[in-house]
């Protein structure tokens, strides 16, 4: 077999909500290029799938879809007709060229040529005459049925993965066939497939049986998430704790080799699970609302002991933010401040007899900016942008002010006037003409670009934003992992596994999230070294009184107590510490995370959250071109001829 070239490998990694796809490694690895969701919908045909929902067109759109259609076909009619006259005359004038009968005045409206004289003769119909009759016809096809293809409407869609599990082979294979038909790769493509850990010897069969005979691969690859994540840091010892979608899993690793008994799955504990928290305490949210809250700066974790600005009020009470329309007292206000010059009217705001509203307006601006340069945690109320998509056949919906945009936790706060009453239709349509030009720059400012068909709003949230991990989330995946690596069977690899934690996932992507598991972590299960001024009475040590007596002699200047370590450990004897202090079973004496590679600047812009798609790259550069097949890191066409798909056992990594 002929090697592998690294613009030809194609790499897959498909998951519950996203699936990620690159064809081709480059010189410095970048993040994925290909990102989709894992979700098809069923097509008009039975057993059919397809990317993008098809529907039947709405009220709206079927007699603009039908003009349309009828435009293009006699756009199609008339240019055939144009060329058609076009070779009927070059014919025409050829004919008369060659038997010398071209005469003065003789014109094209009375020349006829054989093949016109037959179809005036059989009443053969003109082109007009079928793009008339076409026409008329068109409504009857039409009236039927007129489908479209819908980007946006996700209603319907069929997600193929939950929580790790294929619950779909069908979609779950015309989605891995959607991504192969797009990329299109070349036939000497090989394949890396990165697959959730809950994935089982039956699966990869199935999967490998498809992926040859499907899609032809010369060579394929499954890799364990868990393992590429690994491969991303350069580790060969490490604890992964993938935080998805609606799971966290925590594999331990050691030399490479998944310890499969010690492995632990925590359900119902993901980023949905946060996304559930904050929909209680935000009950007029939209769940795409919180989403996008989730996705801002405005979400975060904060370190523990921090306290949440606002504490010592009722945490319920939402502060209404401030909120000013634009009506035609405010265009009064605006005239007693020259914007040429910056200065203030004093005589225009003395005779307007609004002195007092004036200042107050001035102090509450004032103290709105010095707000906005606060930190997030120090904020009490913080905004951020939620950019829809207007439907096909949907109505404009009213556009708003930057300063007056409606905000889901105002469901309480007096609706205020976009427009006086008295305002006409004209000045009406300037105010939102002006209002979307405020909007535009305003977002142009915050690095937002918005296009014809989508709306935008700003939504002001309270402190709950600061709560999004308060559903125990943490504490569950402490407990986890604290029971993963305590089923480690290797005692003397669980040190390394406590000091070597790798966490990534797109649910851990929320700010702050890290920071905060570790530091629940360490606060529920780490024992710092003791200074050695300890009792022994105050330790279980199932030796004689005698026997538990601190021996200062052999314990290290500045290390931890050796009776500590015996009680954690359920070592007896402790003459040897020294040469086992690495040993504790338990609890650990040191937790830490595990530092980032630096060697990658493409991914440190966007973060290692998808650390696994960098390992795959790494990984698949090793297997495949490196390697090249002889340590079996992948299985080629000959081995699945002569094994079939049950050697997945054999050859995969």
């Amino acid at each position: 077999m002929p090697p592998f070239r690294d613009d030809h490998i194609l790499i897959i990694a498909p998951g519950s909500q996203t699936t990620l796809a690159q064809l081709g490694l480059p010189e410095s690895f970048t993040p994925p290029k290909l990102r989709i969701p894992s979700r098809m919908f069923p097509g008009l045909e039975e057993g059919t799938w397809t990317f993008t929902k098809i529907r039947e067109a709405r009220d709206g759109e079927k007699e603009d879809l039908i003009a349309q259609a009828k435009g293009q076909r006699a756009a199609e009619a008339a240019e055939a007709a144009g060329e058609e006259e076009d070779a009927d005359d070059d014919g025409e004038d050829d004919d008369d060229m060659e038997e010398g009968e071209l005469k003065e005045g003789s014109g094209s409206a009375t020349a006829a040529t054989p093949e016109k004289k037959e179809k005036l003769l059989t009443g053969e119909p003109s082109p007009k005459a079928i793009d008339t009759e076409e026409g008329d016809d068109l409504d009857e096809d039409l009236g039927d049925g007129v489908y479209v293809e819908d980007e946006d409407d996700e209603e319907g869609a069929v997600w193929c993965i939950k929580e790790g599990k294929i619950v779909d082979w069908g979609c779950f294979f015309a989605l891995l066939t959607y991504v192969h038909e797009m990329i299109n790769p070349t036939f000497h493509t090989p394949i890396l497939l990165v697959h959730p850990p809950e994935f089982t010897l039956q699966d990869k069969q199935q999967l490998t049986q498809f992926v040859f005979e499907k899609l032809k691969t010369p060579g394929f690859a499954l890799m364990d998430s868990a393992v590429t994540a690994l491969w991303a840091y350069g580790l060969p010892t490490s604890t992964v704790i993938d935080v998805g979608f609606e799971k966290t899993d925590i594999t331990p690793i050691s030399d490479f080799i998944i310890q499969e008994r010690a492995r632990k799955t925590v359900h119902n504990c993901g980023g949905e699970t946060m996304t559930k928290h904050l929909a209680t305490l935000l009950p007029d949210f939209k769940p795409e609302d919180i989403e996008a809250l989730k996705k801002t700066p405005a979400c975060e974790i904060l370190p523990l002991g921090t306290p949440i600005p606002g504490s010592g009020v009722d945490s319920t009470t939402i502060r209404a933010p401030h909120i000013v329309a634009l009506t035609a007292q405010d265009d009064e206000r605006d005239a007693l401040i020259s914007e040429e010059e910056g200065t203030v009217n004093v005589a225009a705001i003395v005779a307007s007899g609004k002195t007092h509203e004036f200042l107050a307006k001035r102090e509450q601006a004032r103290r709105g900016e010095a707000e906005r340069r606060l930190p997030n945690r120090e904020r009490e109320t913080n905004t951020f942008w939620i950019i829809d998509k207007k439907r096909p056949g949907e109505e404009d919906e009213p556009v708003f002010t930057a300063s007056a945009l409606s905000s889901p936790v105002l469901s309480k706060a007096p609706d205020l006037p976009l427009t006086s009453p008295t305002t006409s239709e004209d000045s009406q349509k300037k105010q939102q003409s002006m209002s979307r030009l405020a909007q535009e720059k305003k977002a142009r400012a915050e690095g937002i670009i918005l296009h014809e068909d989508e709306i935008w709003r700003e939504v002001t949230v309270g402190t709950e934003r600061f709560r999004a991990a308060d559903c125990g989330i943490l504490t569950r995946i402490a407990d986890g992992l604290y029971d993963c690596i305590s089923r480690v069977e290797d005692v003397a690899k669980r040190a390394d596994l406590w000091d070597t934690l790798i966490i990534v996932g797109n649910g851990a992507k929320v700010r702050g999230f890290k920071d905060a598991l570790l530091q629940a972590i360490c606060a529920k299960y780490l024992i710092p070294p003791s200074s050695g001024t300890i009792f022994s009475s105050e330790l279980p040590t199932p030796t004689a009184t005698g026997a538990s007596t601190p021996m200062h002699s052999q314990a290290t200047i500045g290390g931890p107590n050796p009776l500590l370590v015996a009680a954690t450990t359920h070592q007896h004897n402790i003459q040897h510490y020294a040469e086992r202090h690495s040993s504790h079973g338990q609890t650990p004496l040191s937790i830490r995370v595990a530092k980032m590679p630096e060697y990658f600047p493409e991914w440190k812009e966007v973060g290692f959250d998808e650390a696994g798609f960098l390992g795959a790259q790494v990984a698949a550069k090793v297997v495949f071109v490196v390697d090249q097949g002889a340590n079996r890191g992948f299985m080629s066409r000959v081995e699945y001829n002569e094994l079939g798909p049950e050697g997945v056992a054999e050859v995969f990594m």
